[in-house]
């Protein structure tokens, strides 16, 4: 562990906790007594001897949770890894039953804000954190990058930059594109392919915030679906294929990943980077957001495996293992495609201001304004 790690823990630690369960007596910290405050810390996790981590799914995932055990291996995870929705629904089922399990809860934005932490089940993140770990100059955009309202208790540690556009490499020339508006030319009226938005999937965090983007919002996706003929569809494979093929030479809101994939077997497609448009690209954090259960059965072993993972060491780990990009400035984004680059202005795309926006405003919009088919 890093000297500076151990130095910032020390001080945190003389912070008491805050994450005591409703009703009883706070959750015992550690105090840090006479001695090396990160080492009674540390004695009291391993007195403890588990952290019981409510996962994302995926092989990645579960190794950079459990790699945990790698930096302090007298104290054991016990890992339950699912969707999201599965996660709150178990939290559910679990507290009508009296039991509190989990210690920390590593999930997407949404199910994390909108269902654990509006359920009542999160404690306030912000007060367990060290300071190294809240320092805004450590994260990307000189912030911490809170999902949620205050008080805090969902933190996006994962951000990645998803591509909008996308075109074919022979017959378009991407260098014409700036503003998300040149697509609205006439010339490309009956030519673009574009993801139905009327259902959450590829590209609804990037079409929610420009949704409310102020220079593009309501007015362009009118224009958009309502006067430029656009055909859209929810199958992805079909929409690369037919980029490919020329039939509609421009793609919107597709998935990337299956761009991407398409390039690499040779397909004439690629997307065009968002830092080329002159409106702000949106990040979106994938399942890398993590949040502190408000009774919790290892209290020092959860706010250590906390600070771990947020840890520049931790987000190595992490962005090895599951490959997105960290939002931590000092872990190297060599080999991630979609990191955003530092030095430009972007909009957390997972915060509770978008997440309504595709059932209250884009998909009535869309029924509106789409010309029957």
């Amino acid at each position: 562990m890093t000297f500076l790690l151990r130095f910032t823990l020390l001080i945190a630690f003389l912070i008491p906790s805050a994450c005591g369960p409703q009703g009883q007596a706070p959750a015992t910290i550690a105090p840090p007594g006479s001695g090396n405050g990160l080492d009674t810390l540390v004695e009291a996790a391993r007195h403890e001897g588990t952290v019981v981590v409510y996962g994302p799914p995926g092989q990645g995932h579960r190794a950079a949770i459990m790699a945990f055990e790698q930096a302090y291996p007298d104290i054991h995870v016990e890992g339950t890894f699912g969707a999201g929705n599965d996660t709150a629904t178990r939290l559910s089922s679990e507290r009508a039953a009296g039991q509190y399990l989990p210690d920390v809860v590593v999930a997407g934005p949404g199910s994390l804000t909108t269902i654990i932490k509006g359920g009542g089940m999160l404690a306030p993140l912000e007060p367990i954190l060290l300071p190294e770990i809240r320092d805004p100059s450590k994260w990307l955009q000189d912030e911490l990058w809170w999902v949620d309202s205050e008080p805090h208790g969902v933190l996006e540690f994962e951000g990645n930059i998803g591509p909008v556009a996308f075109y074919n490499t022979q017959q378009v020339d991407r260098s014409q594109f700036h503003s998300y508006w040149d697509f609205l030319d006439p010339k490309w009226k009956g030519k673009i392919v574009a993801t139905d938005l009327r259902t959450i999937g590829p590209g609804s965090t990037p079409a929610t915030v420009m949704y409310e983007h102020p220079d593009l919002g309501a007015p362009f996706f009118e224009k958009l679906f309502g006067q430029m003929d656009v055909t859209l569809s929810s199958d992805q494979r079909q929409m690369i294929d037919w980029v490919a093929q020329g039939q509609y030479p421009i793609g919107l809101f597709m998935s990337g990943q299956d761009v991407n994939r398409a390039a690499s077997q040779g397909l004439p497609v690629a997307s065009i980077p968002p830092t080329q448009f002159q409106e702000p690209a949106a990040v979106s954090g994938g399942f890398g957001c993590v949040g502190l259960p408000d009774r919790t059965p290892h209290p020092n072993a959860a706010k250590l495996f906390i600070n771990w993972l947020l840890s520049r060491e931790g987000q190595i780990v992490w962005q090895r293992e599951v490959g997105g990009a960290s939002l931590r400035l000092d872990v190297p984004k060599d080999g991630i495609a979609d990191a955003p680059p530092p030095g430009l202005t972007y909009v957390n795309g997972n915060t509770e201001r978008y997440s309504t926006v595709t059932a209250e405003k884009l998909r009535p919009l869309i029924n509106r304004v789409q010309p029957a088919r």
